[in-house]
Parts: structure tokens; sequence; C-alpha cells
């Protein structure tokens, strides 16, 4: 946003010369903002995590100049005054707050939206003020996501085939959830220890095979999720 500080027009009565306009502009510094869920994922996940329902997050900025010969530097705003605000309501301030920490309440297809206003002096101009950031974090559902080492969805007869269920953005340990796997409707039981795989032997050619993992947390009503597939035997 550019803040017009100063304007000057001088005419001389009686000269057809005028003044020419003198502006002063304020150069907003940028924002650079990032945040972290306290969701679980796997270490090779390599997406953007998001928070789901009953969540923490942690938010935090830099302030970077973008004006004179600091241009492109970190402001120290150690000294400054920070205010953060959930919507309309300042949640949290103080000298230097550059990062704080929320406990998501809200759904998914909810955005949790923040404003951070810092005050700043702006050394071109001589001003100071509140310079402001207004962003949104999207908030998404707990995931189950079904993985397996080949790639189209065909097995040949009578082979052996394994699938792991992965569970996304779990605010607790999803192994003190229940899974539960299906195959073609009736549960089954994973031989292996673990009970986030499941392997099974294909039948004949013509028949077909429909994987279900379903997790659920029993302390929470909100985590849960469930991952399906269909597999043709040729």
């Amino acid at each position: 946003m550019n803040r017009i500080y100063t304007f000057l027009l001088c005419g001389i009565i009686g000269s057809v010369s005028f003044g020419v306009a003198s502006f002063a502009y304020a150069v907003e510094p940028q924002f650079m903002v990032s945040w972290k869920p306290s969701v679980y994922a796997p270490n090779w996940y390599e997406g953007k995590l998001f928070p789901t329902k009953d969540s923490t997050l942690r938010v935090s900025f830099e302030l970077i100049d973008q004006g004179g010969v600091n241009k492109g530097k970190i402001i120290d705003i150690k000294d400054k005054e920070v205010r953060w605000y959930i919507g309309s309501d300042l949640v949290r301030k103080g000298n230097g707050l550059q990062s704080i920490l929320i406990k998501n309440n809200l759904f998914s297809g909810d955005f949790i939206n923040l404003k951070i206003a810092v005050d700043f002096y702006d050394s071109d101009s001589g001003s100071q003020y509140f310079t402001e950031k207004y962003f949104s974090i999207p908030v998404v559902d707990t995931k189950l996501v079904l993985v397996r080492r080949w790639m189209d969805a065909t097995l040949a007869p009578h082979a052996q085939a394994t699938w792991y269920a992965v569970p996304l953005f779990f605010a607790s340990d999803p192994k003190f959830a229940t899974l539960t796997w299906t195959v073609n409707e009736q549960e089954v039981k994973p031989i292996s220890g673990n009970p986030f795989s499941l392997t099974i032997q294909s039948g004949d050619a013509g028949q077909t095979a429909e994987i279900q993992a379903s997790l659920e947390n029993p302390n929470s009503v909100w985590e849960n999720a469930s991952a399906f597939e269909k597999i043709y035997v040729r």
C-alpha cells in the first residue's frame, strides 16, 4: 500500500509557470510468512502440511526491507510492537513477537484468517505506522492413502500384492488409532507385524479385488479416514 505523505503545489500569481508537485512515498516492507501444523506425515512426505480440527499450528514471519540501502535485508523488530489477529480479534501482542502457537477449532473447508500488524518506521519518508499482512490458511480433513509398488490397476492371476496405508494430517499419533482392512467387503487381518500393510493373493483371471482401509481414532470423533481401490485380475 502506498501512502502519500506530502503534496505541494505552488503557483505564482500572474505567471504561466507553476511549481512541480512533490511526493514522498513510504515503501512497504515485505512479510515472509511460514506456518507448520502439528500433524502427522511420514518422513518421506514432501508435500505441504495443513491443519486439521483440533491440531495446533505454529505461525512465524520475517519482515524484509524493500527500500533504501537496506533493501532485501531482514528488519530487526525485537523492539517493535507486533499484533496478531485471528479474524477481527486481537489474540496476542508484544515487542518482537514473530511467532505464535494457535489451537485450531475450525473444520475442514474453513480458513484460519490471520492478520499481522508491525510498528514500522520508514526511513525514506520519515514516517511511522503499522504495516499489515493479511493471509488465510486452509483447514483440511485427515487423510488415508493406499500405496503400492506397481503402477497400473491390474494383477496377474494368483500373484501376491502388498498395500500400505499411509495416514496424513492426524493431530495425534496414528499408531494409537484402529486400522481395519477389508477385501471385497470382508474384514481381513494383516499377516505381517505391520498393521499398516496388507498382502493378498489374487484369484483367477476375470476377478476383481476391492481393497479398503479405514483408520479411526477412538478418542476423537474428528480423526478418521478411509481409502479404497479396485484391482482387476488379468
